[in-house]
């Protein structure tokens, strides 16, 4: 790959020879990772650099990876002539972005830095793979733990897809429910909660060499604007900016984040330039940033394209300004042949100092190292994600469920019962919205129960329907819900109130039992200031966050008691009876669930060795039929039914079998060990605490243990 390159892997090789060995104190920001790397390496490369070189390297230009290719050539004269020093990957698929990266990466005598807005995975940029629930959602779980197992394997995915930098996490506090931009990409409303989560997403990234990246600087929580496309302004006092807008922000410098992103913003309160955006303001950057809060880490602008920015920047020298500033890595610069000729200008008159450009590159080139940004960009057809990818997407769904009190406290879930009418009323214009949920519950709840489903339209024009007044006469429980959701406030979050307001009237002219209705809403939190009118009338209300597939499966297995129910509500909705943090818990394990497809494929071996064991046993006459159920987690895995009763019956899911004295070991023991799990039996206690008839008996006196043995 060229000269400058084979001297940056050779110099690598004496990684570890020079590593930092003292421990960070625990007062004050934490210096990031990638400045413990090789500096020896970074020092020696450092010295072939021209000026021009270097400010190549403060660059980081858009591609796109899609089928047509007739664009490729000029990013890739730029990483070969100019020494381009990253690239951010915008739309396209994995594996063309795999090709157009490795194209670029050859070209390039320095390895490229290449980034990605991946906040929810790589489905915010790639099509055909994974995206993940927002932040949102991660923020209703309040589980650190899973969000950094969230973080890694995102992390994974980056790399298997050649990325070295993740635009995220956002860590802005979103206390303004009509945010057009920010919203549900946020953790939520609480200031420690976006800190601790935000922080474990950025430690899951870092753990696999992943540069994580805290954004907007200096907080785009509460704005009433998209800087896209115009300059927001943030207009609350310094000591308001302290205790909210830049807490997060503190906390992640605290604990390593490496990377920072600073938005296009109006800071009055920190920068009385009028109408500056922050990306330009010494004051923010250089003064706030890396002054006053010691951030040592890499320094990207928000892209410089966006008209937050390029509106209002007016004719200054953007590209000059933007690296007087404090920012290293400029994003979206336009032609980098024109921005590394205004900043030698800029060197030419003096009013930009080389050394601030010097120490810029070399700050990028340490990062460089730590991101592994010379390890070969992996091939085509290879997998773009971990194998545990689906069930940590799956977990965080199901722990961020939120449970809110309607009529009453909802102590348990509502479909526990063996038998019964259930009727889903859909508020959505789409028959396929809610089938997965109806899908789900059917199999959980069996034969026992009758299920029938309507799409009553968005509008609820569907609830004078003649059938829908009969299976609401009929049904033993109600189900309410309400999907097909927007993530924009200006389209109220996709929830139409007239439906609302519709199903109100029909279940108070039908006299419905609150006790008999529960609602799901699968969609933004904030939306619940609109479902209020319908919480009399219903016994509580679960908030899912999102209405995809496995997240009707989820909400199923919540609502018959397969899966427990523990979320908090990630933001307080105006004029709403809840509140950040409300949250009531539903037990799981209740009944065995259904297993979903392809939830775990870790089954089709089992299941393969199952049959083969039940193929032996049949063939040598061993018994003539079984029926084998295996469950995990709560969870039916495998479900199999082979041979006959008798020589003629067929075993079914419905044949009953005499165990005789398998009794003990297949029903009594299980029982006792679920009692004793739970706490409710003492194993040293007389018998006679536990059948009083005992009392006078010698065998009273004998213990639990002491019988079972």
């Amino acid at each position: 790959m060229g000269r400058i390159l084979y001297t940056f892997l050779a110099l690598l090789s004496l990684a570890g020879c020079n590593r930092a060995q003292s421990t960070f104190e625990n007062i004050g920001p934490t210096k990031p990772a990638f400045l413990s790397a090789d500096s020896l390496a970074v020092d020696s490369l450092m010295g072939t650099l021209s000026m021009e070189q270097q400010i190549a390297q403060l660059l980081m230009v858009p591609i796109y990876a899609r089928e047509d290719t007739s664009g490729w050539s000029e990013s890739e004269r730029w990483a070969r002539e100019l020494g381009l020093g990253g690239v951010i990957c915008m739309q396209g698929g994995p594996d063309h972005q795999r090709i157009r990266l490795s194209r670029l990466q050859q070209e390039a005598k320095i390895p490229l830095m290449v980034a990605s807005d991946a906040e929810w995975g790589l489905g915010m940029r790639l099509d055909s793979t994974r995206s993940f629930p927002r932040a949102m959602t991660l923020g209703a779980t309040r589980n650190p733990k899973l969000v950094r197992l969230f973080g890694k394997v995102v992390g994974q995915s980056l790399r298997a897809t050649g990325v070295h930098v993740n635009f995220a996490p956002v860590i802005d506090v979103n206390s303004n429910p009509l945010n057009p931009v920010i919203g549900s990409r946020s953790f939520g409303e609480s200031v420690t909660w976006v800190g601790q989560l935000a922080q474990a997403y950025a430690d899951g990234l870092q753990d696999v060499h992943v540069l994580a990246t805290a954004k907007h600087f200096p907080g785009h929580g509460d704005t009433d604007s998209d800087s896209h496309k115009t300059l927001p302004t943030v207009n609350h006092p310094r000591e308001r900016l302290d205790s909210v807008e830049l807490a997060p922000f503190r906390h992640a410098f605290y604990h390593g984040t490496s990377a920072v992103m600073v938005a296009h913003l109006d800071v009055p309160s920190l920068d009385s330039a009028e109408a500056q955006p922050s990306t330009l303001s010494p004051l923010i950057v250089d003064s706030l940033l890396r002054g006053e809060m010691g951030f040592e880490g890499l320094v990207f602008t928000d892209a410089m394209s966006m008209k937050g920015f390029a509106d209002f920047a007016s004719e200054r020298p953007r590209i000059r300004d933007a690296i007087l500033a404090g920012n290293d890595v400029l994003l979206f610069p336009g032609n980098p042949e024109a921005a590394i000729a205004e900043t030698m200008d800029a060197l030419a008159d003096g009013s930009l100092d080389s050394a601030s450009v010097s120490d810029k590159c070399r700050r990028i080139l340490m990062a460089k190292l730590w991101c592994r940004s010379y390890e070969p960009v992996p091939d085509v057809g290879e997998p773009w994600e971990p194998a545990g990818a689906e069930a940590i997407h799956r977990e965080l769904i199901s722990q961020s469920l939120t449970l809110l009190p309607g009529a009453d406290s909802a102590t348990h879930a509502p479909l526990l019962a063996k038998s019964g009418r259930l009727v889903l009323l859909d508020l959505a214009n789409h028959d396929a919205s809610c089938a997965p949920l109806e899908a789900q519950l059917r199999e959980h709840l069996r034969d026992g129960w009758h299920v029938e489903r309507h799409v009553l339209g968005k509008d609820g024009s569907g609830l004078g329907r003649k059938r829908v007044k009969s299976a609401l006469a009929s049904a033993d429980h109600i189900l309410v819900t309400a999907s097909e959701v927007s993530h924009s406030p200006s389209r109220n979050f996709g929830l139409q109130l007239e439906g609302i307001e519709a199903m109100v009237r029909a279940l108070e002219k039908e006299g419905i039992d609150p006790t008999r209705v529960n609602l799901v809403w699968m969609g933004n939190p904030y939306a619940l200031k609109d479902l209020t009118m319908l919480s009399p009338r219903v016994s509580s209300v679960l908030v899912a966050y999102q209405d995809d597939s496995r997240t009707c499966e989820a909400v199923a297995d919540a609502l018959a008691g397969v899966a427990s129910v523990q979320g908090k509500l990630p933001v307080s909705p105006t004029n709403a009876p809840w509140r950040e943090g409300d949250g009531l818990n539903w037990r799981g394990n209740q009944r065995l669930g259904k297993w979903v497809d392809g939830r775990d494929s870790t089954w089709s071996k089992p299941s393969f060795l199952v049959d083969s064991l039940l193929h032996v046993a049949m063939e040598e006459e061993a018994m003539p039929g079984a029926r084998v159920v295996v469950a995990h987690r709560g969870h039916i895995v495998l479900d199999k039914s082979v041979g006959t009763l008798d020589g003629e019956i067929p075993v079914s899911g419905t044949s009953l079998y005499d165990l005789a004295s398998i009794t003990k070991v297949a029903a009594t023991a299980n029982a006792l060990m679920r009692l004793v799990t739970e706490n409710r039996l003492d194993v040293d206690a007389h018998l006679s605490s536990l059948m009083p008839g005992l009392g006078d008996h010698d065998l009273g006196m004998r213990t639990v243990r002491e019988v079972l043995t």
